[in-house]
Order: structure tokens, then C-alpha cells, then sequence
């Protein structure tokens, strides 16, 4: 009988994925480059209420959402610093509405973390399978790098909630969230000392000795070895997702920032212009630089994905078996026509079907086939059959026939 294996992860096979992120990161880059956020908007902050620009094909969605975040900063402050606007805001709760103007931002950043799937590429970077010589400091770098990313999306768990709900916080809620985030009395515990450290750590600076993340990644990843089975995407693909991550927990805490310096002036705790304005400076010199990192790197990185063969194949779950598709069938010719006759000889049968079990001889010892009968052979008249113990795989285990034929 034939058997037929269908391996479900063939070993190391490849699909080339497409090199558009690579593209749109240089096309972004460069725009940045050549005007930074707010620049190209100019047009926009002589009118009472700013407005996005219409996309354009090279723009990234986390670039647009960089740019649409400085855009809604750049039009609270206005609110805050024009006499008559901040005049209207007056009839209404300030610290509400501006709160309630980060609505969008927090919808598009939760939407850009549901399409870049953050846990599936945090278990692809906590699992990654690297020599024991990479490993240690592969995994002293990612704890650093996660512990920067949590003390970040901690502060914003509180934030988002006060989007959410924005009736059910009051006063006494808001000022301390902006203080505690602005003036922390451990210095590595303010939000903008969080960013730079976070920046640091992405891109560091030339007089240090640390490793920069893109590039380190791209060295990992540039060895053949089993870590590459495991990240279930290919390295340009995993790094272009990790870019977007860093650069959407750069706007939560730049978002963060930004409002904490408005409601400390909403409520009459100092003006803050000057630190917001230091604030917006960091924020594109800093999303800059990332961008320029990955943009060095993410062109030559390899755009193969590779499924690998398990340590060890499990039916059923690695792979599946066919049986019983193709396979040898012992039948007597009484069974093959109507005529219950045994006068033919295989020539009569190159095509045939079981009609009937003749007295319930051998034919009532096996399954019938209910296919068709193909290629009739003639051995001999008499045989000795032992049926399979394995039904489900093979009817039989061996055939011997009265000439001696096995």
C-alpha cells in the first residue's frame, strides 16, 4: 500500500515579502529632514482651529499620527495662550475639553496596536532561540528596553482611562497625575527623564559604549541559525513592527507630557510655555533620530521568512498522513460482476467494482472498497493473506500466493 505524508511546516522554506516599508521609512525620513513636524504646517496656525494636511502616499501611519499629535498640542496651547479662546473654554470645564480632545489620538494609537499585534511581536523578542553567546546580552538589552517601555505605558493605562471617562475625574485627579508626571521628586521618574532614557536606550549617543537596538537587531538577525524559525515573520518585517512600537510609545508619552504642562496651567501652577516648547523640540529631534536608525538598517535586512521543521513531528498536529487513497486490493473475481461467474480473465477488469461477498468468504474478512478497481493482476489462484492489526493505515501486512510470490 502507498502511504502519502503531508508535512505541514516544510523545513526552512521561503517567501519573499514585499520591501515597501523600507521604502516609505527612507521617503518619511527624508521628509522629516526637510520639515519636521510642525514646520509644513505653518499654514495652519494663523487660522482658530489647525487641521490635518490631506495624506500623501509616502507618508507612514505612525508618521501621521506623529504629526496629527503635534497638530492637537499646537491648538490646545492656542486655546490656552488666546485670550478669546481661552474665554470660550471658560463657559465649559478647560481641563474636560482638553482631555477630551485626545479622543482621536488615543483611538488611532490603540488601532496602530491592534494592527501591529504588540504581544505577538513581545513573544517573538522574548522567545527568540539565539547562540548562548548572543543570548545574555540580547537579554539584558530587551529587559532594559521593555522595563523604559512599561514605566511608559503604565502612566498611560491612567491617561487613556481619563479619555475614557472623562465626567468621573475631577480636579484633584488631574493635577496630580500632571504633577506627579512633570515634577516627580525621583528624577528618573519624570515623564520627560522617561523619554530620554527610553531615547537612550533605542539610539544611543556616540560617547557611550551601548548598543543601538536597530542596528543590534539587525546583526542578530543577519545569522543563520534557529532564531530565525521562531519569529514567525521575517526579520525586515519584525524590526518595521518594533520601529512602530517604539515611535507609538514615544507619542503616549509626549501626548502625556504635553497635557500635564496644560493642566498645571489650567490650574494656575507656573505658564509652562517655555517647557512645552523645550518638550515639542525633543519630541521631533528625537522621533527623528529613530526614524534615521531604522531608515540605515531596514533596506538590507532580509525580507525571507522561515518555517523551519519541529524538533520532533506529531501526528496531527506537525503533520498529516494519507492513507488509503492509493492502495493494493485483494479480490475475488466471483465479487467483480453481476454474473457472480469466475470465467474472465483480468483483461475483463481493467476497470471494475465490488458487486457483491460471495458466501461471506474472504471478502467478509475486509472493508469493501467502494471506489473503483483499477489494473487488474493475476498471481495465482490460491494465497495466504495476514490482515493488517492496523486497519487505518493498510489492509494487509503481507501476501503470500500458492507459486511462492511474497
Amino acid at each position: 500500500m502507498l502511504r502519502v505524508f503531508v508535512v505541514l511546516a516544510a523545513a526552512c522554506s521561503l517567501v519573499t515579502a514585499q520591501h515597501v516599508p523600507s521604502v516609505l521609512i527612507k521617503q518619511a525620513a527624508d521628509s522629516l529632514l526637510h520639515a519636521p513636524f510642525m514646520q509644513h504646517l505653518q499654514q495652519y496656525q494663523d487660522q482658530e482651529l489647525s487641521r490635518i494636511e490631506i495624506p500623501s502616499p509616502e507618508d507612514l501611519v505612525i508618521r501621521r499620527l506623529q504629526g496629527e499629535l503635534a497638530l492637537r498640542v499646537d491648538d490646545n496651547w492656542q486655546s490656552l495662550n488666546d485670550p478669546q479662546r481661552w474665554a470660550i473654554m471658560q463657559t465649559k470645564d478647560p481641563a474636560k475639553q482638553i482631555l477630551k480632545s485626545f479622543e482621536k489620538i488615543k483611538l488611532k494609537a490603540a488601532q496602530l496596536e491592534k494592527e501591529i499585534d504588540v504581544e505577538a511581536i513581545e513573544t517573538v523578542l522574548n522567545n527568540l532561540s539565539l547562540p548562548s553567546e548572543d543570548m545574555v546580552d540580547w537579554v539584558r538589552f530587551w529587559d532594559k528596553l521593555r522595563k523604559k517601555v512599561g514605566q511608559i505605558a503604565q502612566l498611560y493605562n491612567y491617561f487613556r482611562g481619563y479619555i475614557e471617562k472623562p465626567e468621573a475625574v475631577n480636579k484633584n485627579t488631574l493635577q496630580e497625575f500632571a504633577t506627579s508626571a512633570t515634577q516627580s521628586s525621583v528624577k528618573d521618574r519624570s515623564l520627560q527623564n522617561m523619554l530620554d532614557l527610553f531615547h537612550s536606550t533605542v539610539v544611543p549617543t556616540p560617547e557611550t559604549s551601548s548598543k543601538s537596538l536597530f542596528p543590534y537587531l539587525h546583526s542578530l538577525t543577519s545569522k543563520a541559525g534557529q532564531h530565525l524559525c521562531t519569529m514567525n515573520q521575517s526579520p525586515h518585517q519584525l524590526v518595521y513592527n518594533l520601529y512602530n512600537i517604539i515611535a507609538l510609545t514615544e507619542i503616549k508619552g509626549y501626548a502625556m507630557l504635553q497635557f500635564s504642562y496644560m493642566m498645571l496651567r489650567i490650574y494656575e501652577q507656573g505658564n509652562f510655555s517655555v517647557e512645552s516648547t523645550a518638550a515639542k523640540e525633543k519630541f521631533e529631534q528625537q522621533a527623528t533620530e529613530k526614524m534615521n536608525s531604522i531608515k540605515l538598517v531596514l533596506p538590507s535586512m532580509s525580507r525571507e521568512f522561515m518555517k523551519c521543521d519541529p524538533p520532533q513531528h506529531k501526528q496531527g498536529e506537525t503533520y498529516l498522513e494519507i492513507t488509503k487513497l492509493l492502495q493494493g486490493y485483494i479480490e475475488n473475481e466471483v465479487d467483480m460482476n453481476d454474473r457472480m461467474t469466475c470465467k474472465s480473465s483480468c483483461s475483463a477488469y481493467t476497470f471494475a467494482e465490488s458487486k457483491s461477498c460471495y458466501k461471506d468468504l474472504f471478502c467478509a474478512k475486509q472493508p469493501k472498497c467502494n471506489g473503483r478497481i483499477f489494473d487488474c493482476q493475476f498471481f495465482h489462484a490460491d494465497a495466504w493473506v495476514c490482515m493488517a492489526g492496523d486497519g487505518d493505515a493498510r489492509r494487509y501486512d503481507w501476501v503470500e500466493y500458492e507459486d511462492g510470490t511474497l
